[in-house]
């Protein structure tokens, strides 16, 4: 709410005639400060590596699409990822403009109800997620658009995602009609994605919309990423199944299952396969800000992700350099970055 609220007054009181990046604008001040700063703490401006899990990784691609960040960073590492977490600048003002409306801020001049009004009660009626606007100014366009356009920043990536992203998310209870109503957001394709994520049962639906999720939101948009992109980028999956207990009880590769290794979360039980992914992970990335390549001696040799010979690093039991990251229904959803977005 605070990092991304947009409203029409807003954008009005503007030079940019922007409003609603005020979240990435705050990114762009933090990396301007490294940039001021680093040296004095024996850093090197020119080395600067921005790192982001989830939302923290859409706002990494974010952050590599905006003309405002040239410069500032060098490297980025996005961990499971939202591709396309922006809409339009006239969405985002109306979503703004409903909610000052629920809050009671005059049409005329909302503004100061709105910066008076208590940030709980400002919270409180504002509705679920947060999307960047595309503002002509921070994010003139979208992430894909800008890979589309070839209009993103050139600076070495680490993309990757978990092979089971949708475990941990709680669904309702799910039938078939339920489940079919979920992919009919995809209608084009809807059909064809049924076929590849089926639900012959009420009791498959919940598995299934897992399945359909992972790929859609996550699996299938990090891999178009590494795709459409022209410069180095190395792409990732994580497939380790937790050790049993170690994760709430949840024994597959679920969304941010990779973090308690990579950062070596004390609490976190670790098998050998899990020490060892931890380890080969850190190293890697380290690398990788260091050098802006990942690659040591010691470790698989971990190739740049080319759609001719498309390869990519399975984390896993081994850990090796592997060709099957992309599952049936990618091919199917990337027909919606290119068309429909």
């Amino acid at each position: 709410m605070l990092g991304f609220l947009a409203h029409p007054a807003l954008t009005g009181e503007s030079p940019h005639r922007s409003s609603g990046n005020y979240g990435l604008l705050d990114q762009i001040a933090a990396l301007q400060w490294v940039q001021r700063n680093i040296a004095a703490f024996g850093g090197d401006r020119d080395r600067v590596t921005v790192v982001g899990h989830s939302a923290g990784g859409g706002a990494v691609l974010q952050l590599v699409a905006s003309p405002l960040a040239r410069g500032l960073l060098h490297r980025g590492i996005c961990q499971s990822g939202t591709l396309d977490a922006s809409r339009p600048l006239s969405e985002a003002e109306a979503a703004g403009a409903a909610i000052a409306t629920r809050l009671g801020a005059p049409a005329e001049a909302p503004l100061p109800a709105l910066r008076a009004a208590p940030v709980a009660q400002l919270i409180a009626a504002a509705p679920g997620g947060w999307d960047a606007p595309t503002d002509r100014w921070v994010l003139p366009i979208s992430v894909p658009e800008a890979l589309r356009t070839a209009r993103i920043d050139d600076v070495p990536v680490i993309i990757g995602a978990t092979a089971d992203e949708a475990e941990i998310f709680a669904l309702p209870t799910m039938d078939r009609d339920a489940y079919r109503e979920m992919v009919r957001a995809d209608e084009p394709r809807l059909e064809r994605l049924l076929a590849l994520y089926p639900a012959d049962r009420d009791e498959d639906a919940v598995s299934a919309a897992r399945r359909y999720m992972t790929d859609r939101d996550f699996v299938c948009p990090t891999r178009y990423f590494a795709a459409q992109r022209h410069g180095r980028t190395w792409l990732y999956r994580f497939s380790l199944h937790p050790r049993p207990g170690s994760n709430g009880g949840r024994s597959r590769a679920f969304h941010g299952s990779e973090l308690a290794l990579l950062f070596a979360k004390p609490g976190i039980p670790r098998d050998e396969a899990g020490m060892r992914a931890g380890d080969v992970m850190r190293r890697y990335w380290v690398r990788f800000a260091a050098t802006g390549d990942p690659n040591q001696p010691g470790l698989p040799e971990w190739p740049i992700y080319r759609t001719a010979a498309p390869r990519h690093l399975e984390i896993a039991d081994p850990i090796r350099v592997d060709d099957d990251f992309a599952r049936p229904g990618c091919d199917v959803m990337d027909e919606a970055w290119h068309r429909d977005r």
